[in-house]
């Protein structure tokens, strides 16, 4: 089902709210300003998430030109997300374009098949 402006922005709040506390969880320091971008073991990454129901991660070119890896976050059930990381590189080989210019997305199928699993994080 496509975003209206209403659930777009709820989306992009419940991104900002999941990079805060997946960085919180990995113990990676946020970037400041209003992305999704942290330092993580020496590398730059981007925090995505989706829920339950989601089926893509998206990830901007700008963010991918700027990360090293994209960690994701998927949601398993209403109890927990894990977590996985694949490397912008990989992402931009298997990234689709979404309705929006500068957004890319990547199956949530894949990158939970390809990406490296990092652990479970509650809900």
């Amino acid at each position: 089902m496509p975003q209206n402006r209403e659930t777009g922005r709820a989306a992009m709040l419940f991104g900002h709210e999941m990079a805060k506390k997946v960085a919180e969880y990995l113990r990676a320091q946020l970037v400041p300003g209003p992305s999704n971008n942290a330092i993580w073991n020496n590398k730059k990454i981007n925090i995505k998430s989706a829920k339950v129901e989601n089926t893509k991660i998206g990830a901007t070119l700008n963010n991918l030109a700027w990360a090293d890896s994209i960690i994701a976050a998927i949601q398993k059930d209403k109890t927990y997300f894990t977590l996985y990381e694949v490397t912008s590189n990989w992402f931009r080989n298997e990234m689709r374009p979404s309705r929006q210019p500068h957004t890319m997305m990547v199956d949530c199928v894949k990158i939970s098949r390809y990406g490296i699993r990092i652990g479970d994080m509650p809900a």
